[in-house]
Formats: structure tokens, C-alpha cells, sequence
């Protein structure tokens, strides 16, 4: 493990990632409820139309460091049993695709700022853009929680990588993140895309998730690497 110096980078390339999201969430600020008119929304990104480009730039920037975590967590059971190698296996590949759909959701964002005039113009393009930027997270919302399971097997059923009370709060953030399945059913809170279980409760577990496993696999990472410890991916004690 020692001689990998890049490890480190990415065991705590997942901590960058969430706050480079946060900061694009601050950027942006508040936006309109997810029942606004096309008029509000074309209204709203016309006056905040460079905060939502820089936004989308901070998000597309985050997305490959999330999956340089997930690909050095996946490194790291390489010599683990094949359970561990099969969640960490799951753990990147279901990265992949919640990255991806991530992408579309942005990209809709970015194609309402480009050119604002034009949802002036038309309202409804706004409306199914808008559908489009918060229904994608929807679909990916059993995926973004597939990653957080596979991540809470390896500390709980496998003892690899992280100690288990990591596995614990990754285990209950897959069941809140999973919550967000509700926003292809109903637009009405608390499921709505906008809403308390729909947005708030299930973004804020996934990535309080990802923060505190980047940060303390990081940790993990620097403090076997000065111990010559070469059995991290395979024991989380």
C-alpha cells in the first residue's frame, strides 16, 4: 500500500467531490418549488443563469473524483475474499450509472441557462426540463442506494475497509436515499422533487455517507500506509 502515493488522493477524492456539490448547492441558491409555473422557472434561470452555469461546472468537476473513490475502494479489495470483491465490484458500478444519470440531470440545468430566451418564449420547455433535471435523480435513486448498500456489506458483512459504525450509517442513508423514489410518483410533498423526503432527506444522507467514508477511509489509507499495514481491504478493524 505504501508505494501507491496516489492512494490517499483517492481515498479522499469522494469528500472533494460532495464538497464541490455543496458548494454548486450554494451557488445556486434557492430555486423555484418543484409545482412552479414554467413562467417562475424560466424567470428564475433567467436571473440566475451564470450562478447555475458555474453550479453545473462545480457539479461536472465533482463527478470523476466521486468515481476515483469508487475505483480506489474497489483497488483496495483486490486481495479480499470474493464477497468483498463483489460489493466493491457493485459499489463501482452502480457509481457509473448514478454518475451518469447525475450528468443528464445537470445537462438539462445547463440547457435551460444556455439560452434562457428561449423558456421565456416557450414555458412549457421549461416545465420539461425542469421534469427531466429532478425525475432523472428519481431513477437513479435505487442506484445511489445500491452504492451506499454495497458499501455498509463491506464494513458490516466483510470487515473491509471501513470500521463498522461507517457500515452502520451507510446502511441507513441507502433506505433514506431510496426514499427518493417517491418523486416519480407524485408532485405533492413530502415526495415531491423539492420536498423534504424527495430532495432534502435523502441528498443530505447520501452525501453526509460519502463524506464522513472519504474522509475516514483517507485516514485509514495514510495511517496503514506509515504502519506498512498492507490488509486494509480485507479487515476494517
Amino acid at each position: 500500500m505504501s508505494d501507491d502515493r496516489w492512494l490517499p488522493f483517492g481515498a479522499a477524492a469522494g469528500a472533494a467531490a460532495v464538497v464541490l456539490f455543496l458548494a454548486g448547492a450554494l451557488v445556486i441558491g434557492d430555486q423555484p418549488a418543484f409545482d412552479a409555473s414554467g413562467a417562475e422557472i424560466a424567470a428564475h434561470v433567467e436571473d440566475k443563469r451564470t450562478r447555475i452555469q458555474i453550479a453545473c461546472a462545480l457539479n461536472a468537476i465533482a463527478m470523476p473524483l466521486l468515481v476515483w473513490f469508487l475505483a480506489t475502494v474497489a483497488s483496495l479489495t483486490r486481495a479480499a475474499a470474493s464477497g468483498a470483491r463483489r460489493a466493491a465490484a457493485l459499489a463501482y458500478g452502480c457509481g457509473l450509472a448514478f454518475v451518469a444519470l447525475f450528468l443528464v440531470d445537470n445537462t438539462a440545468l445547463a440547457v435551460s441557462a444556455l439560452r434562457p430566451a428561449n423558456l421565456t418564449a416557450s414555458p412549457e420547455l421549461a416545465t420539461a426540463l425542469r421534469d427531466l433535471e429532478w425525475l432523472s435523480q428519481g431513477m437513479a435513486a435505487p442506484i445511489g442506494a445500491s452504492v451506499l448498500a454495497a458499501i455498509a456489506v463491506l464494513a458490516l458483512r466483510h470487515s473491509a475497509i471501513w470500521p463498522r459504525w461507517v457500515g452502520w450509517m451507510a446502511a441507513v442513508a441507502a433506505l433514506a436515499y431510496l426514499l427518493r423514489v417517491g418523486v416519480l410518483f407524485t408532485p405533492e410533498e413530502p415526495f415531491s422533487a423539492s420536498g423534504l423526503l424527495g430532495l432534502w432527506v435523502p441528498v443530505t444522507a447520501l452525501a453526509a455517507s460519502i463524506l464522513v467514508g472519504s474522509t475516514v477511509l483517507a485516514i485509514r489509507v495514510r495511517n496503514a500506509s506509515r504502519a506498512g499495514d498492507q490488509a486494509l481491504g480485507s479487515s476494517g478493524q
